[in-house]
């Protein structure tokens, strides 16, 4: 949360400075964001790490204690790497990079799976080897994304500023929306199985499963779409130019559009393997459906989302935040 939280936020300031012909401030605004991002998450790590045991009891069973209290010191160990990887992720966009951007995100992909492979059914090393495999990629990524980001020519380099008292307050604001949207996921799964559970819906329990695995992949559409234009929306927006930002928010919605009709169409013809290649026995076809059916609103909210934030209409993009990435599934739930 706190990496998504620093970087999306000072990505935006970076935006509307560079929109500004401030290039100075952006970079500084950048150097408070790696200030900010390290310090943060090596003191989370650090107090995770010294709560791991009561923490690992309240995210477990007697019986899937040991195992998450393993998992949880793995993944504590290696945090600071999955914090910092936000900042070039966020900055790399700002560039316009976004091919480097998602080679480091599929090298991550590639290398956690080989690193699974290996330490799973080669090592025999467990939920431990499951923990390292995911840290060891994350910190790969990071490191390569960061070389990326501050190589060939680009506005950034490795550097760290102290922040001043305005720049709290503006990353926060700007980057609530992305923190939140981190947040509201958990609670959305937490609340849900807690519903299903509450009502002994066993097979509505395994189709939740399946589609929020289905969510986690259309993410590249539902949130792939604006967060590749949001840099974009910024710089336009503290250029004043009303017309650009318009004519890219039209193309933004027909793009997401398009895409999430693409992905529905696909979703809808193999909804009835979809469940078996997740591992669940349970009919899913009708969640599904379902929830491909609400692939274009749910595109055309986060669009609206990250538009209203990177134009200053903070309230309204996590008004619609919240209402979509939670209160509203929930509701609906019960």
């Amino acid at each position: 949360m706190r990496g998504s939280l620093i970087a999306s936020g000072a990505a935006q300031l970076s935006a509307m400075a560079f929109g500004s012909d401030d290039k100075q401030e952006g970079k500084r605004v950048f150097g408070c964001a790696m200030t900010l991002a390290l310090a943060a998450s090596a003191v989370v790590c650090a107090a995770g790490l010294a709560a791991a045991r009561p923490l690992a009891g309240l995210l477990s069973t007697e019986e899937t204690y040991a195992y998450a209290l393993t998992y949880l010191r793995v993944t504590l160990l290696c945090g600071v790497f999955k914090v910092m990887l936000y900042v070039p992720y966020f900055y790399l966009r700002l560039e316009g990079r976004n091919k480097r951007s998602m080679a480091a995100m599929l090298t991550m992909t590639a290398l956690n799976i080989a690193l699974d492979c290996l330490f799973l059914f080669v090592c025999d090393w467990g939920v431990a080897g499951a923990a390292w495999a995911s840290g060891i990629a994350t910190a790969a990524a990071c490191l390569l994304s960061f070389l990326f980001l501050c190589t060939r020519g680009g506005n950034f380099s490795l550097s760290f500023a102290l922040p001043r008292r305005k720049d709290y307050g503006g990353i926060c604001r700007f980057g609530a929306m992305m923190a939140l949207n981190n947040v509201l996921s958990a609670v959305k799964i937490f609340a849900v199985n807690k519903i299903l559970a509450l009502f002994s819906y066993a097979g509505a329990t395994a189709a939740f499963a399946v589609v929020n695995n289905i969510s986690e992949f259309s993410v590249c559409v539902q949130n792939g779409v604006p967060q590749a234009s949001g840099a974009m929306t910024g710089i336009l927006y503290a250029e004043k130019d009303a017309p650009a930002v318009k004519g890219l928010l039209k193309t933004q919605i027909a793009a997401g559009a398009g895409l999430s009709l693409l992905l529905a169409a696909a979703l809808c013809a193999l909804s009835g393997q979809l469940g078996g290649w997740f591992g669940s026995a349970a009919d899913v076809r009708t969640a599904v459906c379902l929830f491909a059916a609400g692939l274009v609103p749910a595109t055309f909210n986060n669009v609206m989302c990250y538009y209203y934030n990177a134009t200053g209409s903070v309230l309204m993009s996590n008004v619609i935040n919240v209402s979509r990435g939670c209160l509203a599934v929930v509701l609906v739930c019960l």
